[in-house]
């Protein structure tokens, strides 16, 4: 990624922009006016995605600002527009847009609507077990250890705090057991993560919600648990 860098194959770049680059590549990139419109496309969509799943909420936040100069992606490329997200009420719950989001995240990592909304993004906009997470098999371009820092976070994770901090409301209490649960529909697989959750543990999470919040529409709404 040199000025006079020899390498100009888009499918060689973009590629390890997605698996390999550091924050800082990534923006330069993302930023840079010269540089093809699905190159552009990666290094944003990478950088938001990254920043968003590994709780960089204030840095991700500053780059969502990035998607004002952005040209439009093309068809194959992963577009950063993803990262616009108005909000819903999913199954009862009122989730404010992304960016609102981010900011609860950024004054309290442990906020609980914040956990639950990023969760219901990631789960309606299909990022479970993304594909950014799931390098190139060792040998194959890409698979070297990706330079951005931190771990991913997956929506159940985000479950598994608000349900062992003491302060969540009952409220959100409920619909994370419920979403948790929900991780396991219909196959009794994990499609949230690669966490292995015994079946005791998921009847003890319907169990809890269907005696202690009998009363809230996700108690009602779920009829198993795998």
């Amino acid at each position: 990624f040199a000025a006079d860098s020899p390498i100009r194959s888009a499918p060689i770049r973009e590629r390890l922009l997605a698996y390999g680059a550091g924050p800082e590549l990534l923006r330069r990139q993302a930023s840079d006016r010269q540089a093809a419109p699905g190159e552009r496309a990666t290094a944003l969509y990478t950088l938001l995605y990254r920043e968003l799943s590994r709780g960089r909420y204030a840095e991700f936040l500053a780059d969502l600002e990035l998607l004002a100069e952005q040209p439009a992606a093309p068809a194959k490329a992963p577009d950063p527009q993803l990262f616009v997200w108005a909000g819903g009420n999913d199954a009862g719950y009122a989730c404010p847009a992304l960016a609102e989001v981010a900011r609860r995240l950024v004054a309290d990592p442990e906020d609980a609507q914040g956990l639950l909304c990023l969760g219901d993004f990631l789960r309606t906009k299909r990022l479970d077990q993304h594909w950014l997470d799931q390098p190139p098999e060792a040998g194959e371009l890409g698979s070297a250890p990706s330079q951005f820092p931190g771990t991913p976070r997956s929506r159940l994770m985000g479950y598994q705090q608000l349900l062992d901090n003491p302060q969540s409301s009952r409220e959100e209490r409920a619909y994370a057991l419920f979403r948790a649960i929900n991780c396991y529909a219909p196959s009794a697989i994990n499609g949230c993560d690669d966490q292995d959750i015994d079946k005791e543990q998921r009847r003890q999470w319907f169990q809890t919600l269907k005696r202690q919040y009998a009363d809230t529409p996700w108690a009602q709404r779920l009829k198993y648990y795998w």
